[in-house]
């Protein structure tokens, strides 16, 4: 008898786990979603225009840029030089970006999508099409604001000017090193 109840217990408990690793993230909510809509338009224009100013408010103090081909740029400052860098390689002729999924995480928000850049590379006038995925992770403020922590992207596939995204003047570390 006591191994049916075992049993009985063992799926009971796997029904009450597997319900709650189904149940659907939640939703943000109206003004965070606004919120978001807007610092895309922000991006976008940011990188058509080369107008840092319209991003750097958004961004934590403590911002972490994992850009492609580019070891992970810590902090505003950084992420600063890393934008002025790659505005004085790269003409952007277009830039959009397309929410996938956004999750409310509670203490943070998690948007992933993809973007779409044509871009000339200065140097020689040729124009690329770039297609990728990002990640952007928000942390909610006391003042019900959010605030970038973390953004993060890479290209779909590679091309032939894929060293041109490196910028060894940009400070950066090799996270998978730091303790």
């Amino acid at each position: 008898m006591k191994p049916i109840i075992h049993l009985y217990l063992l799926a009971i408990l796997c029904l009450n786990v597997s319900a709650l690793l189904a149940q659907s993230p939640m939703q943000t909510d109206e003004k965070t979603t606004a919120f978001l809509k807007q610092f895309r338009s922000d991006y976008s224009n940011h990188m058509m225009n080369n107008k840092l100013e319209l991003i750097m408010g958004y961004y934590a103090d403590e911002i972490r840029l994992m850009p492609a081909f580019q070891k992970t740029i810590m902090s505003k400052g950084n992420a600063s030089v890393y934008h002025k860098a790659f505005s004085a390689r790269f003409d952007i002729k277009d830039y959009e970006r397309e929410a996938i999924e956004t999750l409310d995480l509670g203490g943070r928000v998690v948007e992933t999508g993809t973007f779409t850049m044509i871009l000339q590379l200065r140097s020689t006038g040729k124009e690329y099409q770039i297609n990728g995925k990002y990640q952007d992770i928000w942390k909610k403020l006391e003042t019900n604001g959010l605030a970038l922590i973390t953004e993060a992207w890479n290209h779909n596939e590679r091309t032939e000017i894929d060293d041109h995204f490196r910028f060894v003047e940009v400070p950066a570390v090799q996270t998978a090193f730091q303790a």
